[in-house]
């Protein structure tokens, strides 16, 4: 498997759900906008994209 395409980090977090059951990807969303808003937030040596 060619580097770019390893998994380079695997995260486990608990999801957002509403009363009935259902993931709340406008929550998602806004979390990873949120984190890649910021270029600090980054890790070093990862690939900025």
């Amino acid at each position: 498997m060619p580097p770019y395409a390893r998994i380079r980090r695997l995260a486990f977090a608990d999801l957002p759900k509403t009363i009935s059951g259902k993931i709340r990807r406008v929550e998602l969303r806004a979390a990873e906008r949120d984190k890649h808003a910021d270029p600090a937030a980054e890790p070093p040596g990862e690939f900025a994209g």
